[in-house]
């Protein structure tokens, strides 16, 4: 990963990048609040795939936080069963979650 580093404070958008080598070179990137709340959940495509590391970048908006803390999760989703495979988690701090407190 290059994009976040661990704990750093992040804001919507958050500039998700690094190297994958995924199936299709599909990048899921999903990011959840402490509670366990999915903010977003989507993907990107890496710049080429198989045998090799490749590099993918994407601007992550997302939902109002209800903890202070989250992660970001970088995975590839299998073609046989859905599950989540060679799984990154990134904890972050929400820049922005004092801007949403009502």
């Amino acid at each position: 990963m290059e994009s976040p580093v661990p704990n750093q404070r992040i804001t919507s958008p958050v500039k998700v990048s690094g190297k994958s080598n995924f199936f299709e070179a599909n990048t899921r990137i999903r990011v959840t609040d402490d509670s366990g709340e999915i903010l977003a959940d989507t993907f990107t495509t890496a710049k080429g795939w198989l045998g090799e590391l490749h590099p993918f970048s994407k601007n992550i908006y997302y939902i109002k936080p209800y903890t202070e803390r989250g992660i970001i999760e970088i995975f590839e989703e299998s073609a046989g069963d859905g599950s989540e495979t060679k799984k990154i988690t990134i904890p972050v701090a929400f820049e922005d979650f004092e801007n949403y407190v009502e």
